[in-house]
């Protein structure tokens, strides 16, 4: 379960992507919740496979550090920013 609440729209992403099979982008407006719907993909691939390493690109670093801060925030992932 997840320790949020998706919205309507986050959750069909979440499932399309989880059930859809090939690459996904998710495209959305700033503030509609991708990095919600990129959490619950993260965390479902960690509970399914819990060695694995899920890395953030972003082009600018405090982009990837509210990424870190989401995660940490969910108490669902211990995350770490590699500069």
């Amino acid at each position: 379960r997840a320790p949020f609440v998706l919205r309507d729209y986050q959750q069909r992403a979440v499932e399309t992507v989880l059930h859809g099979g090939g690459n996904w982008v998710v495209a959305a407006p700033t503030n509609s919740g991708k990095t919600i719907i990129f959490i619950e993909l993260s965390r479902h691939l960690l509970l399914h496979n819990p060695k694995a390493k899920i890395v953030v690109l972003a082009p600018a670093v405090s982009l990837v550090r509210q990424h870190c801060n989401a995660f940490t925030a969910t108490g669902s992932f211990r995350a770490a920013i590699g500069e």
